[in-house]
């Protein structure tokens, strides 16, 4: 027979909430379902830590339930204890009450943050679900632990369980809950594959709309429009989030409605519409003053973003301040650390360049941390699975091989996106000035050392680039720098650098090249710069670069890099100056 157990929620200020659990008068499953209800009620009143808690208590009598003696089982680790369970050595009825158990245990470790515990008893759920044919509550098992490796990147893992829990339903002639289908629209998007994403937002439009659940609908269209946003279709993507807009007004969701108007904002920006993108955000900015709401951070970010894009960056940059520190609050620190990138960029375009070099330093500081922890999260994770899930010792070898194997690869591959990222400027994709300037000191240095070795340095400078961010938008500003960097990458050879040099400028480092071979290739970059297609970005278009030409031969003496910097930049002053849209290379 179950004791009675008391229960203890508190929260700061607020009173003390005692609640008892009544024995069952001697029928253990009678007794294991008041303590599962008390579990629930502890869920209920956000006390994860005490539901999982007591959960764990109620594994005395699930043991019992499977003919097990729990003082066997007591100095057993706990994925001991749930792998020895077996659902074929009870009744249907105790095994349905078990499973449930087994399954708020996962819910209550996934909400407490306790990988170590959520993943044994999500195990244990699913056999006992499948045993025993209960496709909901396998189905519901699957989206938390979708969840559990969700959160920790584990992206892969997360589409399988959503998807498994998806076909359990399906197999079994159930409705399929929206939540699965959103859930794993939301974890496409993380890994960058839209249009499955998309496929999944409008299937839960579809569902929740046959149920009648308006609030779900929201959620689907607001997600909806967040997909046909990344794959540009924007009048698409602002008629959906217009839709989930009035639902959320309707149902008096008000951080849901600020989030929508903050999404709303992000794709009348894609639009060039930035008049109207700023009304959006204002107007989210002021519903989302409760600090008591969610999405606080998420619509300060794309405030700063939209300041940024309007040139108001003064005012942009406390925006981007507010949300990197209200992004850590809701658990989404690496989106605070990229908030410290934007930072710079609003410093830099407004010229504290000591300032904006500070936060880029401490972006990356922030990066390479986050890295260090994923890296130590995927190595504690695939431990705790390697535990719950062996069958027998003797595979112990073989699976830690194949653990730390998967973990080594993982982290050689977050080092190499780390390094990309510091050597790669974001928006254009092409190399950064820092990674320019150590290759032309290494370059420079091997002229200098062999002196039948030449060296050319051209810097180009889209013309009037002011005017067209003043005409066209600062959207279209930033698709006329990722289009020449293209065509600049695309012109040059596989051995030469191209860099972004800073604003609207480009360096390219011509490797072994003379100035005689440098100018017909950088004149061939000026044309083709000339000729793209700028009418697809937006009407009556026109773009065009001026370069200047300097070579490492025409300097006396052991010249230094920036020597060679100076010359090319007095060479672009002359080509600005006889009229844009030319190349001078000196006499």
């Amino acid at each position: 027979m179950t004791l009675p157990r008391t229960c203890t929620n508190f929260v700061p200020g607020a009173t003390i909430c005692y609640m008892t659990i009544p024995a069952g008068g001697g029928d253990p499953v009678s007794d294991l379902r008041a303590s599962l209800e008390g579990a629930k009620a502890l869920i209920e009143m956000d006390d994860a830590h005490g539901a999982r808690a007591q959960v764990i208590q109620c594994l005395d009598d699930v043991e019992v339930l499977c003919g097990r003696d729990p003082l066997d089982t007591s100095g057993m680790r706990l994925a001991e204890r749930l792998g020895g369970l077996d659902p074929a050595s009870v009744t249907a009825e105790a095994g349905e009450v078990i499973a449930q158990t087994l399954r708020l245990g996962l819910r209550s470790a996934m909400q407490a943050n306790d990988v170590a515990t959520a993943l044994p008893f999500g195990r244990a759920a699913l056999r006992f679900a499948d045993h025993l044919g209960l496709p909901v509550l396998a189905a519901q098992a699957h989206n938390d632990l979708a969840t559990v490796y969700g959160v920790r990147d584990f992206h892969e893992r997360a589409i399988h369980h959503l998807r498994s829990g998806i076909e359990e339903l399906e197999r079994a002639g159930e409705p399929v809950l929206p939540a699965l289908v959103n859930n794993l629209g939301n974890v496409y998007m993380e890994s960058d594959r839209v249009e499955e994403a998309l496929a999944c937002f409008d299937r839960a439009v579809k569902d929740s709309a046959e149920r009648e659940d308006v609030f779900r609908s929201a959620i689907a269209l607001a997600n909806r429009g967040r997909a046909l946003g990344a794959l540009r279709r924007h009048a698409a993507a602002i008629e959906s989030l217009e839709s989930a807009l009035g639902m959320f007004r309707s149902l008096g969701r008000k951080a849901y409605v600020a989030a929508t108007l903050a999404k709303l904002g992000t794709a009348h920006a894609a639009t060039g519409d930035l008049r109207v993108a700023l009304r959006l955000y204002e107007e989210a900015k002021g519903l989302s003053a409760d600090e008591s709401l969610p999405f606080r951070g998420e619509v300060a970010e794309g405030l700063g973003r939209v300041l940024l894009e309007a040139g108001r960056y003064a005012e942009a940059l406390p925006e981007l301040e507010l949300a990197a520190d209200l992004h850590p609050q809701g658990g989404a620190e690496r989106a605070a650390a990229d908030m410290l990138r934007e930072q710079a960029r609003a410093l830099s375009l407004m010229g504290r360049y000591e300032e904006a070099y500070d936060r880029l330093e401490r972006h990356l500081e922030a990066s390479e941390a986050l890295q260090r922890q994923h890296g130590e999260v995927l190595v504690g994770v695939l431990l705790v699975e390697l535990e719950a899930g062996l069958a027998q010792d003797n595979e112990l070898p073989i699976v830690t091989g194949r653990v730390l194997a998967e973990a080594n690869r993982a982290l050689r591959a977050q080092a190499e996106r780390l390094e990309r990222m510091s050597a790669t400027d974001e928006l254009t994709q092409v190399h950064n000035r820092r990674f320019l300037n150590g290759r032309l000191e290494d370059e420079v240095g091997r002229c200098r050392q062999d002196k039948g070795t030449d060296l050319c340095l051209v810097l180009f400078d889209i013309d009037n680039f002011k005017a067209i961010n003043d005409r066209y938008s600062h959207i279209v500003g930033d698709e006329v720098l990722k289009v020449a960097a293209q065509v600049l990458d695309r012109t040059f050879r596989r051995t030469d650098v191209v860099a972004r040099w800073g604003g609207e400028e480009f360096a390219v480092l011509l490797v072994g090249t003379g100035k005689p071979a440098a100018g017909p290739v950088t004149e061939k970059a000026r044309e083709a710069i000339k000729a793209a297609p700028w009418a697809e970005i937006a009407d009556d278009l026109e773009v065009t670069v001026s370069a200047g030409i300097a070579a490492f031969s025409e300097l006396e003496g052991a010249p230094q890099a920036l020597e060679l910097l100076k010359l090319a930049d007095r060479r672009l002053y002359e080509a600005k100056r006889s009229g844009r849209d030319r190349v001078s290379a000196g006499g």
